[in-house]
């Protein structure tokens, strides 16, 4: 683009919409209702109202409404959603939730150990590199989809709303966003400039991932390990199951089988034809975009072997080993579904938390 034929704005021209725009009464009617009300609330038509009637044919049962608030975890709350009529069916209850702060808490946990390893693997780049300018730019947000939701769960569980329930933070979350970003911005500088020099940047990560661990539980409040699980069904009868964990809670009370579950997409592009499936990069590193993997659709891979959740060629210090179901540490010999690019971060008191 040259535009070696561009023009400017001449005065001239500027001082005749001005006196167009004068002479419109309607015009300067509307610059002086804008001055203090709501556009918003200006533009609305009343008797365009009369056409929006919230009667429908098919409905879907189910129960209250569930609010987001200033938030951007309506991934969340349809997830969670879907499961609580699993178990409000199982016991008869007229109103259950689970808790959305809990996922949102694991959720970003998880993302922040993802960028730190995106960081590690992409050490060797400039800092303009497009990759690493995007990682940086972009931080970590509240948006996710269908499968981050199913890894989240399968690695942490589920509880009861009452269980960890909403904070101010988890309900708008602009602000903590905001500090969690400046603060991994910050920490990517320190571990590329670890690697850079030849040191090992996992201890540095993992003070790091304590760091995130403490804002969340400021912010998020401490994710339960146990709590009692109590509610009143809809004859009144009193259900108590005590000490559970999360994901006992989980396997107990809603126990889908995720792989019967894949998500549908549509993205009519030409290079993404109907009715084959796709999958992401393997590594961060990858210079492959979204990619066929069938022409026809197939079983979706197993969460353990998908594409995108080996550890990077270029990690310092032991990797994990892949095994059936997830990873094994090489330093406290837990296995861990894997989560994202690269792997999780190990809950298990493991001195090396790379797994």
């Amino acid at each position: 683009m040259s535009m070696e034929n561009a023009k400017g704005l001449c005065p001239c021209l500027t001082e005749r919409f001005e006196k167009s725009f004068l002479a419109d009464s309607h015009a300067v009617a509307m610059k002086n209702a804008a001055a203090k009300h709501n556009m918003k609330e200006l533009a609305a038509v009343p008797e365009a109202a009369r056409l929006n009637r919230y009667h429908f044919s098919n409905v879907v049962k189910t129960r209250d409404i569930t609010h987001q608030k200033n938030s951007g975890r309506c991934w969340i709350l349809a997830g969670m959603n879907l499961l609580r009529e699993i178990v409000a069916e199982k016991l008869n209850l007229e109103r259950f939730e689970l808790s959305q702060n809990y996922i949102a808490f694991w959720d970003k946990y998880e993302k922040v150990n993802f960028f730190y390893e995106a960081m590690i693997d992409l050490a060797g780049r400039d800092l303009d590199d497009r990759t690493v300018c995007f990682l940086n730019q972009g931080g970590i947000a509240d948006g996710g989809q269908w499968d981050m939701l199913v890894n989240v769960i399968e690695k942490y569980g589920v509880v009861p709303k009452d269980a960890m329930p909403e904070t101010c933070q988890s309900s708008m979350t602009s602000a903590m966003n905001g500090l969690m970003n400046t603060q991994m911005r910050r920490n990517a500088l320190i571990l590329r400039a670890a690697v850079r020099s030849g040191q090992d940047p996992q201890p540095l990560k993992e003070k790091m991932m304590e760091e995130t661990y403490r804002l969340l539980c400021i912010g998020f409040s401490v994710p339960p390990k146990t709590f009692d699980f109590e509610v009143t069904d809809k004859d009144g009868k009193y259900i108590c199951d005590c000490n559970l964990t999360p994901k006992q809670f989980y396997d107990k009370y809603i126990g889908i089988n995720w792989d019967d579950y894949v998500s549908v997409i549509n993205s009519p592009t030409a290079d993404k034809p109907f009715n084959a499936t796709y999958t992401l990069p393997t590594s961060i590193t990858s210079s492959a975009d979204v990619r066929s993997c069938t022409s026809t659709p197939t079983s979706p891979p197993s969460r353990a072997s998908a594409p995108g959740r080996s550890a990077p060629e270029s990690w310092s210090g032991s990797a994990p080993t892949a095994v059936s179901g997830g990873t094994l540490c090489p330093a406290c010999s837990t296995t861990l579904p894997m989560i994202t690019t690269p792997p999780t971060v190990c809950r298990s008191g493991c001195p090396r938390r790379i797994c």
